[in-house]
């Protein structure tokens, strides 16, 4: 079965929102078995509606529109399909009364801009909106089954999952059990992952029977290994089979298989699990290390605090870097941020400590300290350690960078 959506609306296509919806209904057709093969979006001009849901019909066999279902007199989608199909548009009574149901509790009385929504195809299907006004419609235009959906998400994703899906499995099931797996990275650039896996290619997008994906959202890499199979146990064992062989080339930079995690709440919950504590003393970071792992609800049971040591002052006041430290070797040192870990060490007593002094740029560099230049000390089970990078990314980057080489550190310990 192949699937097709189409976004409606000006403000999708001039950028002023971001369309979240195709990324929710198309990960929804997924997870069930079926792919998504187009992505259309069109403005509020009825030419181009029309032309887009005529071709749409010549090649899928499901599609989700989104859009223009609303009250205001912009909101035409459903006339103008309507109009292509060459089919009535006659008052639903079911939607007219929960119309007047749901505007009475507001204390509203319905309007002709409100009345409009209850019109739907002759011979089509509604379905009641439980969280709005406007209803999802559906008609079937030359054997292809269109669904109307508002484009506000959180009306879309009710009416998707409450009538939309359930309706299409009911008369459309699968005949391919669709298995997916997310490899969460970090470490290792998306060019690399890809070169290192190229000689399991059977084509550009598979490694046997599964279809791979990599999705760059910096600093991270998620490969993406999906299987479909009439069989479900054969879909299961094609997994893991193709899993396994991309553990073994890159398995080095996975750190979880769970596209919800991150490198913070992994951390959070190790340290939970073992009763271990941790502290941080950050200086080019401006205190985003401390910023992720406090965005974890749990947190507080074991980050104990950090202190952003930005000004070399403060460095040497509330982390005990001696001066002459500072002076010989410069606030960007291996030895400023050995003395500033140990001085968070000293304070807190946390069992793993972490700091990081460099220089984030885009000024402040020299021709033997160039920006990107960054040293991490960290204290893990009692033992210090260093590392000196280079990283010359914009300065946004390079925190977000920086500040995950430090927690998958304490991971991987």
């Amino acid at each position: 079965m192949i699937v097709e959506i189409i976004s409606i609306g000006d403000e999708i296509l001039a950028g002023n929102i971001l369309d979240t919806n195709k990324q929710y209904i198309s990960d929804s057709f997924w997870q069930l078995g079926f792919k998504v093969k187009y992505h259309v979006s069109v403005c509020d001009d009825e030419g181009d509606i029309g032309d887009a849901l005529l071709l749409a019909a010549k090649r899928a066999d499901v599609v989700i529109c989104t859009g223009g279902l609303g009250p205001t007199a912009d909101d035409f989608t459903v006339e103008v399909a309507a109009k292509t199909f060459k089919v009535k548009l006659v008052e639903n009574e079911m939607v007219l009364n929960s119309l007047i149901s749901l505007l009475e509790k507001k204390g509203r009385k319905l309007c002709e801009n409100n009345r409009k929504q209850a019109r739907v195809f002759e011979k089509g299907k509604a379905f009641l909106n439980k969280v709005g006004t406007a209803p999802c419609v559906n008609y079937c235009f030359k054997g292809t089954d269109f669904y109307f959906l508002p484009g506000v998400p959180r009306e879309m994703k009710s009416l998707l999952n409450e009538s939309v899906l359930p309706n299409i499995l009911s008369s459309r099931v699968s005949q391919y059990h669709f298995k997916t797996k997310f490899l969460k990275t970090f470490g290792c650039p998306e060019s690399e992952l890809d070169n290192k896996l190229k000689d399991l290619w059977r084509d550009r997008t598979f490694i046997d029977k599964a279809r791979i994906g990599f999705r760059c959202h910096l600093p991270e890499v998620t490969i993406k290994v999906s299987v479909w199979d009439k069989n479900e146990s054969e879909a299961q064992n094609q997994l893991g089979s193709v899993v396994k062989k991309i553990y073994d080339r890159v398995g080095e930079f996975i750190y979880s298989e769970d596209k919800r995690e991150s490198l913070e709440s992994l951390l959070i919950k190790k340290l939970s699990e073992n009763n271990k504590t941790l502290a941080t003393a950050e200086s080019c970071t401006g205190g985003l290390i401390a910023k992720r792992l406090t965005d974890i609800s749990g947190a507080s049971r074991v980050y104990l605090g950090g202190v952003v040591s930005y000004a070399n002052s403060v460095k040497e006041d509330v982390l005990n870097v001696s001066q002459d430290i500072i002076n010989k070797y410069g606030a960007v040192s291996r030895e400023c941020a050995e003395a500033m870990v140990k001085g968070i060490k000293h304070q807190t007593k946390a069992d793993y400590c972490a700091a990081v002094t460099g220089i984030a740029g885009p000024d402040g560099g020299s021709k033997e300290k160039p920006v990107g230049t960054v040293h991490v000390a960290l204290i893990k089970n009692g033992e210090l350690s260093h590392q000196k990078l280079f990283l010359p990314y914009p300065r946004e980057m390079f925190r977000m960078i920086v500040s995950s080489v430090i927690l998958k550190a304490f991971l991987d310990e």
